[in-house]
């Protein structure tokens, strides 16, 4: 394991954007990567933190560029206290992620890492994506120094170029895996709104 995972301890933040940085080194050698990753250590990390930290790692790499495929959260190496069995919670959201990447027409998505192609105007947001010339996987982390997590709004700059043509934003609640908000765009680059998140937010463009 990359002595970097997560060199702050049980820092949910932390490990999503070192998670990212390794999905993207294997996306460099071909497409699709497909990430099983473990979990928070249970017996140090508050309710919270396990909640963001289970979520970060499932949206996050699908966004990245990871295949949409579901993560072995299990371990028999290790003790049940530090790394239990999934929980009925963690269960769910895994549902509804799956029940999402139902919607996804895999087969036409041949995508590339466009992590810079997306610039939050808060510096307090990290921002993960991936396109192709029609589509792109998007998710946005609040990644705020002082674990601050409000709810809140914030801006995109969505600064690739895409096919010309009609698009619909779809917004997507992370822990239910269903639509908060559809915008329609036209013209890229764009700037957007975001709906109000508190932690973590995805979004999923494509053209009509």
């Amino acid at each position: 394991m990359d002595s970097n995972y997560n060199p702050d301890g049980n820092d949910p933040e932390e490990m999503m954007v070192s998670l990212a940085e390794r999905i993207q080194q294997g996306l460099s050698h071909g497409d699709p990567v497909y990430c099983g990753e473990g979990r928070m250590d249970y017996e140090n990390g508050s309710p919270y933190e396990l909640e963001r930290g289970f979520l970060h790692f499932l949206w996050g790499p699908l966004a990245v560029g990871a295949a949409g495929n579901l993560h072995s959260w299990t371990s028999i190496r290790t003790s049940k206290d530090r790394w239990p069995d999934p929980s009925e919670q963690e269960l769910d959201w895994t549902l509804n992620y799956s029940e999402f990447c139902k919607t996804i027409d895999w087969s036409r998505f041949n995508s590339r890492n466009t992590n810079c192609e997306v610039e939050p105007v808060s510096p307090k947001i990290k921002a993960f994506a991936c396109r192709s010339d029609t589509e792109m996987m998007l998710y946005l982390m609040n990644d705020d120094p002082e674990h601050k997590f409000d709810k809140k709004t914030t801006q995109i700059k969505i600064l690739s170029e895409f096919e010309e043509g009609s698009y619909e934003l779809n917004w997507i609640d992370i822990r239910t895996g269903k639509s908060i908000s559809k915008k329609s765009v036209t013209e890229f680059p764009a700037i957007v709104d975001t709906p109000e998140f508190r932690d973590g937010l995805f979004c999923h463009i494509l053209k009509n």
